[in-house]
């Protein structure tokens, strides 16, 4: 038999859930922002002459390469992003899908004011809990 968990455990869980979901949700964001940033590059360089000088940063460190050096490499940096922002999406959509199970288990609302407490604590309730507020 499981205890069951008290609403201040509820609403620690579920804002850490929560978190969970934005903190991937972030971190997908940055890393759209520098795939752009590749994608750039590649469109400005691409066309240039292979024998042309090219300066990239490697490490902290300038490192003077060819274009025909540094696209290639770009190129599997920026496929790399995309793979990890693919892994991130699934994994993302599964926890945003166990927060959704876990606000309706719950029967957890979310109040656009910021506070917290029972639904029942809410103007106009009745006092009796129908479910945990966030």
């Amino acid at each position: 038999m499981s205890a069951v968990p008290s609403d201040a455990e509820i609403v620690q869980t579920f804002t850490r859930m929560r978190d969970t979901v934005q903190d991937f949700s972030q971190k997908l964001t940055e890393l759209e922002m520098e795939r752009n940033e590749h994608d750039l590059v590649v469109k400005a360089i691409e066309p240039l002459d292979g024998e042309r000088k090219c300066y990239r940063m490697i490490g902290g460190v300038l490192v003077q390469r060819t274009v025909a050096e540094v696209l290639p490499m770009v190129k599997e940096h920026m496929a790399g992003i995309e793979t990890v922002m693919g892994n991130l999406n699934n994994q993302l959509r599964k926890k945003a899908e166990e927060l959704e199970e876990f606000r309706a288990r719950y029967k957890i609302n979310v109040r656009s004011d910021g506070k917290q407490g029972l639904d029942g604590d809410a103007p106009g309730g009745s006092g009796a809990s129908k479910g945990v507020l966030a």
